[in-house]
């Protein structure tokens, strides 16, 4: 495979490593050319320096992982506004360890990738702002939505059955996303940023909302004891919500981050929970949700410009490896 770019990733970038802080490593990728004919190239190859990765044992100071990005895979997320791609585009050159005329081509148009559809951030606030910070309102949302579900045959799809009411909590959108290669606009129902298509059983969503409220449940006690908190969980949703602000004032992300310290303070534990954060975060994602649909970023990103990219570059890429 041809390396296009590797550059540092997380915490140390962030400025909220701390002496306990393992290091990342992002990176992007073209898979060989005998694997994109084939169909046989992954979005992604990781590499992790223990064994024991993904057997739930966190890392340590020690430990190294890296994970690079198939070229194709890395243009499309994007362009959806995905957190760790717009971190990438906006690493300072300092923590990059290899580059490419590719990479730096991106970087220097990373512009043409910003618009108000950061479904991805806006997601990513909307799922950890539900799980800690809930209010009554919030969960009571949940547990009327199970109710009234399960009032409509179970086979049938969501629909095919009359509308739920809408809240702030609970609404019908429209998103955009891809299915097969290509981009759809569909009409879901949203309940505390989780989304669900109209063509969905509704045996399968009632599962997954009573899970949530299971897990919430377990949670607030654990929370109430000030016992089990995954601060640094915490501490990503608040940096996902301060960098959608930023990408909506100043359209672009700079590192390390102005609220690292407050961030690493959060991280450690060093914020009191549950009445600062409960309060705290909430606003703070709807603060920063509504700066980006207030802003002046474009309301969709240079699609063509990077399907273009992509031609161009594959083309030439097969050609010299042919």
């Amino acid at each position: 495979m041809k390396i296009l770019c590797e550059l540092q990733f997380g915490s140390h970038v962030y400025g909220t490593n701390t002496p306990n802080s393992d290091l990342d490593f992002k990176g992007i990728y073209m898979a060989p050319v005998e694997d994109i004919i084939f169909g046989r190239n992954h979005n992604s190859i990781v590499e992790c320096s223990k064994v024991k990765k993904g057997l739930g044992i966190r890392n340590t100071k020690d430990d190294v992982d890296k994970e690079y990005k198939e070229l194709r895979k890395f243009v499309s997320d994007a362009l959806d506004g995905q957190t760790y791609a717009v971190d990438m585009l906006y690493t300072p050159k300092k923590w990059w360890t290899q580059t490419s005329p590719e990479w730096e081509f991106i970087v220097a148009n990373r512009d043409k990738f910003l618009s108000k559809k950061v479904n991805a951030f806006i997601g990513y606030c909307n799922q950890q702002a539900s799980k800690y910070g809930l209010k009554g309102s919030r969960l009571g949302t949940v547990l009327d939505t199970v109710k009234i579900l399960k009032t409509y045959p179970e086979t049938s799809r969501l629909g095919e059955n009359p509308k739920l009411p809408e809240n702030e909590f609970r609404k019908y959108v429209m998103y955009e996303h891809n299915r097969n290669n290509e981009r759809v606009t569909e009409e879901m129902l949203e309940v505390l940023g989780k989304k669900f298509s109209l063509n969905t059983h509704i045996k399968l969503i009632i599962p997954t909302l009573e899970k949530f409220c299971n897990e919430y449940g377990e949670r607030a006690i654990l929370a109430m004891n000030n016992s089990s908190i995954d601060w640094k969980a915490i501490s990503h949703s608040y940096r996902s919500c301060y960098q959608l602000a930023e990408l909506a004032t100043k359209h672009r992300i700079n590192f390390p981050l102005e609220k690292a310290p407050y961030l690493t303070k959060i991280k450690i534990g060093k914020v009191s929970w549950p009445k600062k954060i409960q309060d705290e975060l909430p606003k703070l994602m709807e603060k920063s949700i509504e700066l980006i649909k207030s802003s002046n970023l474009q309301e969709e990103p240079d699609r063509e410009f990077w399907d273009k990219f992509i031609i161009d570059t594959y083309t030439k890429y097969i050609k010299e490896q042919l």
